[in-house]
């Protein structure tokens, strides 16, 4: 007989503060404009995973979701360029990215 496997280690939500996340956006939204020209998009979503460690370093960012692949790169940038304050442990965060043409 084998012992029953522990339990999953309970789910906690936890906010993240990433007080550039305004510039950042600005950012992005200005790129989006560029790339749905050259692409004819008028709007894109994509989903970002990431972690963000307890001292507050971004690693592992990689695509969940996305609808329109010529902006995968986008989001994957404006993650890396977030500067998020450290919560003192380890938060998987899931980001999602609307971006729309003007």
């Amino acid at each position: 007989m084998t012992a029953p496997a522990p339990p999953a280690p309970p789910s906690t939500n936890v906010g993240v503060v990433c007080p550039n996340i305004g510039s950042i956006a600005g950012q992005l939204e200005d790129s989006f404009g560029q790339i749905a020209d050259n692409e004819g998009l008028n709007e894109a979503h994509v989903t970002v995973a990431f972690t963000i460690s307890p001292d507050g370093v971004i690693s592992n960012a990689h695509i969940v979701s996305s609808d329109s692949p010529a902006v995968d790169g986008l989001a994957l940038q404006g993650v890396q360029n977030l500067r998020c304050n450290g919560q003192g442990q380890t938060v998987t965060v899931l980001a999602p990215f609307e971006f729309t043409a003007n």
